[in-house]
């Protein structure tokens, strides 16, 4: 199993149980497309049309979740990367990520505990972080907008919340 790179085989593995350097290729790439599904499957229609990252041109709104690009491109790839993610638990192979939850327990072993002075980390937060990146640019297309900015607020997040960096 070593070959693999996997430093402790058991039966429902984690990125804990992958060896350093699998850990440092993969953990923080499958983090933010899980972190990317989720957002567009809880907080995208809520952010169309009401966040300034939205609302500015070129306009990610309504419209934007009918188009083939939204529907094929972002929709089908992130339902087909949840089947996997489906599989890999169901065979035992992989189980990282609780994508159901909340955001603190998004990744598995990686939980972000609350306390007196932390509270659950919310999707606004996704937004957040858009609206902020979006201030004072200009983008090719909706969909290369909307793209960047969820690519980069995820990492951005995955950063701050997680410690969950380039390597």
């Amino acid at each position: 199993y070593r070959g693999f790179g996997v430093k402790q085989d058991v039966p429902s593995m984690q990125f804990e149980h992958w060896c350093d350097r699998s850990q440092q290729k993969l953990t923080k790439p499958l983090s933010q497309l899980s972190l990317f599904k989720k957002y567009v499957e809880e907080q995208l229609t809520d952010a169309l049309d009401r966040q300034s990252w939205s609302t500015d041109a070129p306009i990610v709104g309504d419209s934007f979740v009918q188009e083939s690009f939204y529907r094929t491109n972002i929709r089908e790839f992130l339902d087909a990367y949840g089947d996997w993610l489906q599989e890999l638990k169901e065979k035992g192979r992989f189980d990282g990520f609780n994508l159901e939850s909340s955001l603190n327990t998004l990744i598995k072993g990686r939980e972000i505990k609350k306390g007196w002075l932390s509270s659950d980390i919310k999707m606004s937060k996704i937004d957040d972080f858009m609206n902020k990146q979006s201030k004072g640019k200009s983008y090719v297309s909706a969909e290369h907008k909307f793209v960047t900015l969820l690519a980069n607020a995820t990492e951005e997040l995955l950063a701050k919340e997680y410690g969950i960096t380039k390597k």
